[in-house]
Order: C-alpha cells, then sequence, then structure tokens
C-alpha cells in the first residue's frame, strides 16, 4: 500500500526484498503470514488462495505463499 503497487506484482516482490534485507539488519526474527483477507493487519488478500471444487469442498493454491517464503 506504501509504493501504490499491485499486490504480489513483480515489483512488489521487488520491495518485499528490499525490506527483508532491511530487517536482517536489525536480526529480525519474525515472520507474518496472513492467510485470511480483511484481517486488522490491512491485508486485502490472503497469502493462500482458497478455490472451492463443484462439490462444495475446497482445495488450495500456495503458490504466493511458497514464493513469500522464498523471499526470507
Amino acid at each position: 500500500m506504501q509504493y501504490n503497487t499491485p499486490l504480489w506484482s513483480d515489483e512488489h516482490w521487488k520491495n518485499l526484498d528490499k525490506i527483508y534485507a532491511l530487517l536482517a539488519q536489525i536480526s529480525t526474527k519474525d515472520i507474518y503470514l496472513p492467510v485470511v483477507a480483511k484481517t486488522h493487519l490491512a491485508n486485502e488478500q490472503s497469502m493462500v488462495r482458497w478455490v472451492k471444487q463443484p462439490d462444495g469442498s475446497y482445495k488450495y493454491d500456495f503458490a504466493v505463499f511458497e514464493k513469500y517464503l522464498d523471499t526470507h
């Protein structure tokens, strides 16, 4: 939101790389993994996509979540 870039775009990932480089300088060990959308942390989207199946069950798409973990 700070840099007005689309969520999960290439530019967003580049900004995250910069953020985590700065956080590494202060030796932070915290990581936040929003898997629920529209939380108090202002996450518009979840990192896990909940894909409803024709039978009413759900499958999970972890693509964004896994890329985020790889960023650290």
